[in-house]
């Protein structure tokens, strides 16, 4: 719905922006009285353009106050609208203490706190975001929160990926650690808690510091490979272990995408993985050993599998030449979940070789933890359960199977079927 000046014609679409016009620009004052909003007064039924308007108009005229900090000691339900509050009754009622110690440090510049902040996170595994930020008339003060207060709430509903193996950095309630900074024009002043209030420093929940980012990025730039910029930093590892030394090939594509870095890479065709996996099917039919036997994305229609399922399967020659020759007796199928950020499952099929050990249909190594020790007895259902073989005797095994099957993948057609 939108609202049309009378005067100048101009739209508007929420109503008080032309009740603002109406007086601002034509000096008409229109009659705000009957103004209706999402944001309405519990005690006195006014009506707020903003949360914000509306939390300061409850603080000030109602003097009630928003306590959303909870605490979480046992059998204690107490809550409280700031973290001052919130240390003075974990100290005076549950006698922690070290939780109310504050250090007051001094600045001649801003860019001088930065560089301490980052040491300091550094040094003690924790991070500081930015609370709130509120310009006064003589300095501007900011609040910064530990990272893992608050509790997790995903950008989209409906989101299709899972968390991470970690978990989310967030705990659900709110950690007593915080720095609040005054910035004036001739000096810094900080007030620095430290006292972290239920929780470990971390470093899986500790992002990677700036200065290693741009380190990172530098190198990048210049060519180096990914490679060996992971194994320069294990090799960089001594006496101290810091959040760097936990940098994966994740790391590196976000530093990739933060700073716009767009270098050729042996990953995936696009960066968005559904893409990435739909070119890279399109690119196998124009081969001449195609290994994708049936491919469905999401959203795609099929008579028999649901709309938001997604499927791909695949088997090489080579899997295919193993299957028609082991496949006759005994067919095994295992089926995993949750081994990506992903909620699909990865089904294996698997055949029994000549010993009795499932292999998988592949030119790889056996699968070790799938191995069935029993054979079928003649003239019955029962199994007989078979002594776990030595490992010099596996080995041995291994070597004459692995010998056969390269023998037969050289002679063998795979169009015709071996059956026992």
């Amino acid at each position: 719905m939108e609202f049309k000046c009378t005067l100048c014609g101009a739209e508007f679409y929420k109503k008080r922006n032309l009740h603002v016009h109406l007086s601002r620009i034509h000096g008409v004052k229109s009659d705000n009285k009957n103004f209706e909003s999402d944001f309405v007064c519990v005690y006195c039924k006014k009506h707020f353009a903003s949360k914000k308007s509306l939390s300061t108009h409850v603080g000030k005229i109602h003097h009630v106050v928003r306590a959303n900090i909870l605490c979480q000691e046992e059998k204690c339900e107490e809550s409280f609208p700031t973290l001052c509050d919130f240390r003075a009754h974990l100290c005076t009622f549950h006698e922690l203490k070290g939780i109310e110690n504050c250090e007051k440090l001094k600045f001649e510049k801003y860019s001088d706190f930065q560089q301490w902040l980052a040491e300091e996170e550094n040094n003690t595994n924790v991070k500081f975001f930015v609370n709130s930020k509120k310009k006064n008339e003589n300095h501007v003060y900011t609040s910064f929160w530990c990272n893992l207060s608050g509790s997790y709430k995903p950008k989209v509903e409906s989101r299709k990926r899972q968390l991470k193996a970690q978990g989310t950095m967030k705990m659900g309630f709110h950690c007593t650690a915080a720095i609040f900074v005054k910035d004036f024009v001739s000096h810094v002043e900080v007030s620095y808690y430290k006292g972290h209030y239920k929780h470990e420093k971390s470093l899986c929940h500790v992002p990677l510091p700036e200065v290693e980012k741009e380190l990172i990025a530098g190198k990048l730039l210049q060519g180096v490979a990914e490679k060996n910029i992971l194994q320069d930093i294990r090799q960089s590892l001594d006496t101290s272990f810091g959040r760097k030394h936990l940098t994966s090939r994740k790391d590196l594509l976000n530093i990739k995408r933060d700073f716009g870095i767009m270098l050729p890479s042996r990953g995936s065709i696009i960066q968005d993985d559904e893409m990435s996996v739909c070119a890279w099917v399109d690119k196998m039919k124009i081969e001449k050993d195609n290994p994708v036997l049936f491919y469905k994305r999401q959203d795609d229609a099929h008579p028999t599998i649901q709309n938001k399922d997604f499927m791909l399967v695949l088997m090489t020659h080579f899997q295919k030449s193993i299957f028609y020759r082991l496949g006759a007796d005994r067919i095994c199928v295992d089926s995993t979940h949750s081994i990506s950020n992903y909620n699909f499952e990865l089904v294996t099929v698997l055949v029994i070789d000549e010993y009795e050990e499932a292999s998988e249909p592949s030119n790889k190594k056996i699968l070790k933890q799938k191995r069935f020790y029993s054979v079928k007895k003649p003239y019955s259902n029962k199994k007989i359960k078979l002594s776990k073989p030595n490992s010099a005797e596996i080995e041995i095994k291994k070597n004459v199977l692995l010998k056969k099957e390269m023998l037969h993948s050289s002679n063998t057609n795979p169009d015709h079927c071996y059956s026992k």
